[in-house]
């Protein structure tokens, strides 16, 4: 009895919320999804700036090449593999993409030099991790929602529609 009293709610609740499946379906397969594409990124970002400053380019100028063409490659599996299309164009999908991706590693850098700051204590490499968590927190949703989110699911996830 004790489990088709907890099982009801949630059933009664997919019913009256149509978009509670729908999330719970994004963050269970999507997130695995953006995490590996992720790793993807960071291989691209790391190998790239490694053969751009080995070869003798300003670091700044190589890490500017190679956040462009992670950011480039992650946009374009994300598209393919971890969101549904979200019927824009793909010029403004890769700027909402971009835009995301750069308040993300905003976010990072802030975080990172303000633990740093507030608690020195803290290895950096720990909080380099930490905040890499919240950022791919914060970039997940930001894409499930502004990148590649339609009206009707950004209505539905904050609770604006009714429409499935």
């Amino acid at each position: 009895m004790p489990a088709i009293v907890t099982a009801l709610p949630g059933a009664l609740r997919e019913r009256t919320d149509p978009h509670a499946g729908r999330l719970r379906r994004l963050v269970r397969h999507g997130l695995p999804r953006f995490l590996l594409v992720g790793f993807a990124g960071l291989a691209c970002d790391a190998t790239l700036f490694w053969t751009l400053a080995a070869a003798g380019a300003p670091e700044a100028a190589a890490r500017l090449a190679s956040l462009a063409a992670a950011t480039l490659l992650t946009w374009l599996l994300n598209r393919r593999l971890t969101f549904a299309a979200s019927g824009r164009t793909p010029p403004r999908e890769a700027v909402r993409y971009g835009l995301v991706a750069l308040g993300a590693q905003g976010l990072n850098l802030g975080l990172f030099l303000g633990l740093r700051s507030a608690l020195p204590e803290v290895r950096p490499l720990v909080a380099l991790v930490a905040c890499a968590a919240v950022a791919t927190l914060f970039s997940f949703t930001g894409h499930s929602l502004l990148t590649f989110g339609t009206p009707d699911r950004i209505a539905g996830v904050a609770g604006l529609g009714d429409a499935p």
